[in-house]
């Protein structure tokens, strides 16, 4: 006696009809993945996450804990943090990528600061971290000491004295300045809630009796405030920074300037040759206000009584 097939029962086939036409009526809907796409994978998606901030001293490589960290849209304040112990804190507020934020890290007398856009995150990052990580490279800032020498060898003490009947109506100097310690330095930036730069400066003023006869040259600028003669000569960052990886020093810690004093008309002792090295500051705010700045931070003078 020959076997009967089996079919498909008929019931099932009825269930498989209802589903497919109440699936097509919109009655049940079916989660198809969407696919990550190539532009995704290379430029990130986009995310509105509290960011993890990471505050790190790029010379020294350690982490700086207790930095204040503020965080400005345009020039509203949004949140006010201080790091932890391993350099890092995460915002209260969530950021959307694209945000552009000023963000203002101060610890001790360094400050920076810094004008991010808030970035995307590469998939599998963003479904998996609570917190979009920001890394801020900041510095530890560098104690500064000036000498002043001239071509004829003589080596100033500050407050010590320049002499024209010694050296003739011509002199010329030249101001040296010397980080003190390893993997310190300066790094300039912008402030955009006072409208200034940031930058590393070395002033002169020339006042007293009779300064108006001393012409000098060899600096960046000059202009006069008052009854002041000013000069000054804005320094690079890496002149200001004494950074070492293993034996080798990236950067020296060390420049200078020479200028040249046309004395030609001085005469008497009454004038005076005063330096500043100042940094947080920039040389047309002073010209302007009378003032170096806001946040400026003087870390060496030096001066010159200049006599006949």
């Amino acid at each position: 006696m020959a076997r009967r097939k089996k079919g498909i029962p008929a019931w099932l086939v009825g269930l498989v009809i209802l589903l497919l036409i109440a699936w097509y009526l919109g009655y049940i809907q079916i989660p198809i993945p969407t696919p990550i796409s190539q532009v995704e994978v290379q430029q990130g998606v986009i995310v509105n996450k509290p960011l993890k901030i990471a505050v790190i001293d790029q010379f020294a490589g350690s982490a700086v804990a207790s930095a204040s960290v503020k965080i400005y849209e345009g020039q509203t304040l949004k949140e006010s943090l201080t790091t932890g112990s391993d350099g890092t804190v995460t915002t209260a507020l969530n950021y959307r990528s694209g945000q552009v934020l000023n963000i203002l890290v101060t610890s001790s007398n360094s400050k920076e600061w810094f004008t991010i856009e808030v970035p995307r995150m590469n998939p599998e990052d963003a479904e998996s971290m609570s917190y979009n990580p920001i890394e801020l490279r900041f510095f530890t800032l560098a104690s500064i000491s000036l000498a002043v020498r001239d071509s004829a060898g003589n080596v100033y003490s500050d407050g010590g004295s320049l002499n024209k009947t010694t050296l003739g109506n011509t002199v010329t100097l030249t101001i040296s300045w010397y980080v003190a310690n390893d993997n310190t330095g300066f790094v300039s930036s912008e402030d955009p809630i006072n409208n200034l730069k940031w930058l590393g400066v070395l002033y002169a003023k020339c006042y007293g009796t009779n300064y108006e006869t001393i012409s000098i040259t060899g600096f960046d600028g000059a202009y006069a405030i008052g009854t002041t003669n000013w000069f000054y000569h804005v320094i690079p960052d890496t002149d200001l920074t004494k950074y070492k990886v293993g034996n080798t020093y990236v950067y020296s810690g060390t420049g200078s300037i020479t200028i040249n004093l046309d004395l030609t008309g001085y005469s008497g002792d009454a004038a005076d040759l005063v330096l500043y090295l100042v940094v947080y500051t920039d040389p047309t705010y002073h010209q302007s206000k009378a003032s170096f700045g806001p946040d400026a931070v003087t870390l060496a003078t030096f001066t010159l009584n200049i006599v006949d």
